[in-house]
Order: C-alpha cells, then structure tokens, then sequence
C-alpha cells in the first residue's frame, strides 16, 4: 500500500510541476497580415511597410494560454522618443486566443507593436514597422 501511495504522490508532483511550468511559460505568437487585395493571411517574418493609404488588417496568433491571460497592445510611433499612440486592452482564455487590429488611421511613420503579458509584466512580442505616403 505504501508503494502505492507513494507512487501516486510522485506522478501528482509531476503533473503539478509540469502544469506550474506551462502556465508560467511567456505567452509567444506570430503577426499574420492581409492587406486590401488579398484573400488570405501571411506571416510577417521581418520589419514591413504599409501604405498609409490601404487597409491593412493584422490577428496575432498566441501559440499557448495558460488558462486565462491579460495582454495590452500598443502603437508606439518614433518621434524624439517613442509615442503612445493607441492602446487597446484584451482578456484572453484558451477559446479566444487572438488578438485582431489594423493598420488604419496611422500618419507616416515608423511604429512599433508592442504585446504586454499584463500578469509577468513582460513584453511578449514587440514588431517594428513603417508606414508610408505613396501619393
């Protein structure tokens, strides 16, 4: 009996480990972007530019959660220093692990997207890019 109860300790600690370790790992996703002409998503691998005059619509695709998460994105524009420019608050489960925006209503600039898990107070992903005047 004692084997077995001790055997059953054992296999709970290690599932307790295990669960402690993923619901404490940074939360990672990738940037997929679809701009006005195109009729699916890509990956956005590097730093990119957008016309300021196209529709651009961006999904972040977080690769794990935890259980529930609190993530803060915000556009950041380079000036003397870099400017909050909009801010946007999101709850996000297993279910609802996406976070969806666009590139509209941005003046030319370089910006920089910036993913704050709010529980670690860590930048979970930060994206640089460049928006432009084709006129």
């Amino acid at each position: 009996m004692n084997i077995k109860l001790i055997n059953v300790k054992r296999k709970f600690l290690i599932l307790l480990l295990i669960g402690i370790s993923v619901s404490c790992s940074n939360l990672k996703g990738d940037l997929i972007v679809k701009g006005p002409e195109e009729d699916h998503f890509v990956h956005l691998n590097k730093r990119a530019e957008f016309s300021k005059n196209s529709n651009y619509e961006w999904i972040y695709k977080i690769r794990k959660i935890a259980i529930k998460e609190f993530v803060t994105v915000t556009y950041l524009k380079k000036e003397l220093v870099w400017v909050n420019v909009k801010t946007s608050n999101y709850n996000l489960t297993r279910i609802q692990c996406n976070i969806y925006g666009n590139f509209n209503d941005l003046s030319e600039g370089t910006y920089r997207l910036v993913f704050w898990n709010i529980k670690q107070k860590k930048i979970m992903d930060d994206i640089k890019f460049t928006i432009y005047n084709d006129e």
